[in-house]
């Protein structure tokens, strides 16, 4: 009687580890891919961060060819356009934009 109590106690907590250890594979796979998501979207941001840097390098390199006064753009322009009808006649519209 003794010995089976002693055996059955032995049993449980040999199950019991096996459950703790099974349940910590777990949570180690789980922590893991949470860690391996977050690497992955930390490159992702280093990447887009790169990419809008070297645009800007470049769209700064660009401006500095460009003479200033052709950078300013008017705050309306006027447009005519001019349509012609038949063979001598022109009508002229204008735009304001």
């Amino acid at each position: 009687m003794v010995v089976e109590e002693y055996e059955r106690t032995i049993s449980e907590i040999i199950s019991e580890r096996e459950r703790a250890r099974v349940l910590h594979d777990i949570e180690m796979e789980k922590i893991t891919s949470e860690k391996n998501q977050t690497i992955d979207d930390l490159k992702s941001a280093e990447r887009a961060f790169n990419n809008v840097h070297r645009y800007q390098t470049n769209q700064l390199s660009v401006r500095k060819g460009v003479p200033a006064h052709l950078m300013l753009t008017p705050q309306r322009m006027h447009v005519t356009t001019v349509v012609f009808v038949g063979n001598t006649s022109a009508i002229r519209r204008s735009y304001l934009f």
